[in-house]
């Protein structure tokens, strides 16, 4: 987001004598934070399906499931971790 800051210290981006900028210097690690995972789980498919994709603008990683079993299986096959 443009704006804003993370971590501490000078905002202006200065470098140190090897070029590199002094978050690196400092370790600070500029990623965004990981995303949050949700597992939407409703027996109506709009339900979920719905409720997925408002958790998802809102910046979460949501998954709808119209099967509880699917949910709970879903970090067994790999594309998920809990």
């Amino acid at each position: 987001m443009p704006g804003v800051r993370h971590g501490f210290g000078p905002s202006h981006g200065s470098l140190s004598k090897d070029g590199r900028s002094d978050q690196a210097v400092r370790g600070i690690d500029m990623e965004a934070p990981p995303k949050h995972r949700i597992f939407v789980v409703d027996n109506e498919h709009m339900i979920a399906w719905s409720l997925a994709e408002i958790l998802n603008n809102r910046g979460f990683d949501a998954t709808p499931f119209t099967k509880p079993m699917e949910a709970l299986n879903a970090p067994a096959r790999g594309k998920w971790t809990c």
